[in-house]
């Protein structure tokens, strides 16, 4: 689109820091921007001679003078200042993006967020989707959020991204507080169940294209699958009827025992009351 490629100049001011950068628009219906940050030759000096332990500590001190060449600006939209006011409430909470700000453009307020290589959950292939390791760095994203206490509030798969092996919650507009005798396992199955839809649609996809003589392979082999479910169910139930039959049966002797007692302490009540008559 031709608005895409205007190149805007943003006067920014995130905290001790002043400075112009280029900013280009990622989308027409959104306020959303990527900025050349202009490099800071005191910033790139520390960076070459400091140790890295300290060089640490002037990041989390002053981010402002060490950012990324490139970064996302997302600003303020008017029209939407609720869910602005939403997103913003999560910075310094929990590390959702490798940094997260609140900055100015003057005179609109705008969040900023480094930008990183990722792929969004409904990206990837099915293969992906079945693999054990991302259910577990799932499971990982959503502990994050129980511990601090939040629900995210949309669990769709264009929602969440894969970074560096790790998922990233995005779009935090219907998220509110998690109550504290809660957690988000409710989240996680449904997002599950995404990954079951779309693997189906795969699968469906691929048997569309794939020839009829393949087909009838793949349809016979799901109907031996189906036959060999169905008679383990059979043997299930054979086995379940033998063990309730054997637990009546049980219950038969069990009873034909107390029975046979009850007879026995009758039989010497009658003796004794023979004796008692022969006396």
């Amino acid at each position: 689109m031709e608005n895409e490629s205007v190149i805007e100049i943003k006067d920014i001011r995130f905290r001790s820091r002043r400075f112009q950068a280029p900013a280009k628009r990622l989308d027409e219906d959104r306020l959303v921007f990527v900025l050349d940050v202009p490099p800071n030759p005191i910033a790139c000096w520390l960076s070459s001679w400091v140790p890295q332990l300290v060089h640490s500590w002037l990041l989390q001190l002053l981010p402002e003078w060490f950012l990324p060449t490139t970064v996302v600006m997302k600003e303020r939209n008017p029209a939407k200042a609720d869910s602005y006011e939403t997103k913003s409430k999560h910075i310094g909470i929990f590390d959702l993006s490798r940094r997260r700000h609140q900055i100015r453009t003057r005179p609109t307020p705008a969040i900023l967020l480094e930008k990183v290589e990722r792929v969004s959950l409904h990206s990837l292939s099915t293969q992906e989707l079945k693999s054990p390791f991302l259910l577990t760095e799932l499971q990982g994203m959503y502990n994050l959020l129980t511990k601090n206490g939040v629900v995210h509030g949309d669990p769709r798969l264009h929602n969440f991204l894969r970074i560096d092996k790790r998922i990233v919650a995005i779009d935090f507009e219907f998220s509110y507080p998690l109550p504290s005798d809660v957690t988000n396992k409710d989240e996680l199955e449904t997002l599950k169940i995404e990954f079951g839809k779309r693997v189906r649609q795969e699968v469906g996809v691929e048997l569309d294209d794939i020839g009829p003589s393949q087909a009838g392979r793949e349809e016979r082999g799901a109907r031996r699958e189906q036959e060999a479910i169905e008679k383990l169910r059979r043997e299930e139930e054979r086995a379940e009827k033998e063990r309730l039959d054997k637990k009546d049966l049980d219950t038969d002797i069990m009873e034909m025992k107390r029975e046979i007692k009850e007879k026995k302490r009758d039989i010497v009540e009658l003796k004794h009351q023979v004796k008692e008559k022969e006396k």
